[in-house]
C-alpha cells in the first residue's frame, strides 16, 4: 500500500469525545453513539472495497448492530461494539486507531495451539515471567476458549490473521487494566496477576533491528526484514554483505508491512528479469547488483500488507522459493483514513474493484501459499531450534533445494 499504516499498534493521535449526562456519567444522550455509528456505517457502505467479494450485505451488517448501539451506555461499550462491527468486514486494513493503549511489553507465540512468552522487553517483568514460559490460561479461561471468546473483536482477512491479531490483543488494548495468567514455568504452575501500564508503542516495535544480515556458512546468507519502510540504504548495506553467496534466505515471518514503494525497491535487488509490481503496476527492473543465486523466502501469517505484496512480486517473477505457512491474506487495496464526528479514526480499503495481481492472484482474502509448508513445533521451540529455518538449511545441504 502506498501510505504507511501501522496496523493496530501505531501511536496514532485519536480522541474519542464521549458525551456526559447531567449526573456526570457518560451515556448515549440524545442517541449520540447511534448518530456516530450511522455516520461510520455510511462511510463504510459507500467506500469499502470488499462487500461483494466477501458476500457481505452492508445494510444487514449495519442493522445487526443498531439495537446494541441504541442501548449502549458508555464509551467503552460503544467502542467494543465498533470493534465487532469492523471485525465483520473480514479485512486486515479495516481498523480503528487510538491515542492510548495499555498493556505489557512482551510478545507471544502460538505454536501448535500452545501459547508461549516469546520475548520480554521490560526488565521489570522478569521477576514474574520468563521467556518460553507457557501461558495455560488467561483471565481464568483456557487459551483456546479465551481465543474463541475474543476473536470476534479482531479484524482479519483470513482466519489465521484474526487469530494472530487476537493473540496480539492479549498484551495490550485501549481499555484493559490487568491480566491474570496461569503460567507453566519448567513444570511449576503459578497464577500471576499483571497490571497493565500505558503503552505508546506496541511490543512488536520494540528492541527490533528492522534489517539484519548474517552469513550462516560458506554457501548461505540470511537477511531478516521486519518492516517495509525506512531508508533503502539500510537494506542495501546489509544486502551487500550476503549477496555474493549461492543461497540467500530472506526472513519475512515477522514483517507486518509498511510501504509498497519501499518493498518494490527492495524487490529490484532480488529479481533477475523485469517484473510488474502487484500494487503499483509499474515495471520493476533488476538493479545492477541484483541477486544471482537461489533465493528463499520465509513467510507466515504475520507476513502482511506491503510484505505480502513483496512476496507476491517475487513469486510471480519466478525467482524465489517460499517456505513456511500462508501469509496474512491482504495487500491493502488503497486503505484510506476517515474520522467520524466523535473523532473515531478508522481505516478501510477503498479500491474498487479490488486488485488482482498481474499473475491473476487475488490480493485480498487469500494467503500466499508456500512452496514448502513448514511450521514451528513446540519441541523445537523449547529447544531453541527454528523449525522453518532448519528445514531450509537441511534441504540446502542434502537436496539442493
Amino acid at each position: 500500500m502506498k501510505k504507511l499504516f501501522f496496523i493496530l499498534f501505531c501511536s496514532c493521535v485519536c480522541f474519542f469525545a464521549g458525551c456526559t449526562s447531567s449526573d456526570g456519567k457518560t451515556g448515549n444522550i440524545d442517541g449520540i453513539f447511534l448518530t456516530d455509528f450511522m455516520e461510520v456505517s455510511i462511510i463504510v457502505n459507500e467506500n469499502y472495497s470488499h462487500f461483494d467479494n466477501k458476500n457481505i450485505d452492508p445494510h444487514a451488517l449495519t442493522d445487526k448492530y443498531l439495537s446494541q448501539i441504541e442501548n449502549c451506555k458508555s464509551r467503552e461499550e460503544y467502542i467494543k461494539i465498533l470493534f465487532q462491527y469492523f471485525a465483520e468486514l473480514e479485512n486486515d486494513h479495516s481498523l480503528m486507531f487510538f491515542e492510548q493503549y495499555y498493556g505489557i511489553n512482551i510478545s507471544l507465540q502460538l505454536i501448535q495451539g500452545r501459547l508461549f512468552i516469546d520475548k520480554i522487553f521490560d526488565d521489570n517483568l522478569r521477576n514474574m515471567l520468563n521467556e518460553k514460559d507457557e501461558i495455560i490460561e488467561i483471565d481464568n479461561l483456557p487459551i483456546e476458549q479465551w481465543i474463541e471468546q475474543n476473536i470476534r473483536y479482531s479484524s482479519g482477512s483470513t482466519e489465521a490473521s484474526r487469530i494472530k491479531r487476537t493473540i496480539w490483543s492479549i498484551t495490550y488494548g485501549p481499555f484493559q487494566t490487568s491480566r491474570i495468567f496461569l503460567i507453566n514455568a519448567n513444570n511449576n504452575i503459578s497464577k500471576i496477576v499483571i497490571d497493565f501500564a500505558e503503552l505508546r508503542t506496541h511490543p512488536l516495535l520494540l528492541a527490533m533491528e528492522p534489517i539484519q544480515s548474517r552469513i550462516i556458512n560458506e554457501i548461505a546468507g540470511y537477511l531478516s526484514i521486519k518492516f517495509m519502510f525506512g531508508d533503502i540504504s539500510d537494506f542495501v548495506n546489509e544486502y551487500l554483505k550476503v549477496f555474493h553467496l549461492p543461497y540467500l534466505i530472506i526472513d519475512l515471518r515477522e514483517n507486518i508491512g509498511g510501504n509498497s514503494d519501499f518493498s518494490e525497491e527492495i524487490a529490484s535487488y532480488l529479481i533477475q528479469s523485469y517484473s510488474i509490481a502487484s500494487v503499483s503496476g509499474r515495471r520493476i527492473e533488476p538493479n545492477e547488483n541484483y541477486y544471482r543465486g537461489t533465493l528463499i523466502l520465509l513467510v507466515g501469517p504475520k507476513t502482511a500488507s506491503a510484505a505480502e505484496s513483496f512476496v507476491l512480486d517475487i513469486k510471480e517473477n519466478g525467482n524465489g522459493i517460499i517456505v513456511g505457512s500462508e501469509t496474512s491474506g491482504d495487500t491493502g487495496n488503497n486503505p484510506r483514513e476517515f474520522v467520524s464526528n466523535l473523532e473515531i479514526i478508522f481505516t478501510i480499503p477503498t479500491r474498487k474493484p479490488p486488485q488482482i495481481s498481474s499473475g491473476g492472484f487475488p490480493m485480498e482474502g487469500v494467503g500466499i501459499p508456500p512452496d514448502y509448508f513448514v511450521e514451528m513445533t513446540v519441541h523445537d521451540y523449547q529447544n531453541g531450534i527454528d523449525t522453518v529455518l532448519n528445514f531450509v538449511l537441511e534441504n540446502i545441504f542434502k537436496n539442493g533445494i
